[in-house]
C-alpha cells in the first residue's frame, strides 16, 4: 500500500499516475508477463524451458535459468518457492542464488547485461 506520508504530498494526477505505476501486478497479469519472459529468452538464447528445468549447468543454460529467474522475480509478484517449482523443483534459497548471480552478471558481463536490458525493456 501507498504510505500515507507519500501519498499526502502528491497532487491528484500525480497521485493516480502514483499508484498505476507502483501497483502490485493480479495473479492474470503475473501470468502474462511470465508467459512474455520465457518466450523473450527463448527468442534471445534458444533454450527452452525444459532445458531450464534440467539439472545442467552447463554454461547457457545456467545464463537462461539466472536471466529468467531474475526477471520473474523482478516483474512478477510470484513466490521464490513457486519459481523454483517452475524450475524443476528447485528451492527458494536457489532461486534466489540465481537472482543474485544475475544481478552479478548484470554488473560484470556486457552481453549478458545487454541481453537483461533488450528483454526486460521489451515486456
Amino acid at each position: 500500500m501507498i504510505s500515507a506520508q507519500i501519498a499526502a504530498g502528491l497532487k491528484p494526477i500525480y497521485l493516480k499516475r502514483f499508484i498505476r505505476e507502483h501497483k502490485a501486478p493480479t495473479p492474470q497479469e503475473d501470468k502474462v508477463i511470465l508467459q512474455r519472459i520465457l518466450g523473450a529468452v527463448y527468442n534471445h538464447t534458444g533454450v527452452s524451458i525444459d532445458d531450464m528445468k534440467s539439472p545442467s549447468r552447463k554454461k547457457e543454460l545456467a545464463y537462461a535459468r539466472h536471466l529468467t529467474m531474475n526477471l520473474i522475480n523482478t516483474r512478477t509478484k510470484i513466490l521464490l518457492r513457486e519459481i523454483g517449482d517452475m524450475f524443476g523443483g528447485r528451492t527458494h534459497a536457489t532461486v534466489l542464488h540465481s537472482c543474485d548471480a544475475a544481478k552479478d552478471l548484470i554488473e560484470t558481463d556486457k552481453k549478458f547485461n545487454e541481453l537483461h536490458n533488450t528483454i526486460n525493456n521489451s515486456l
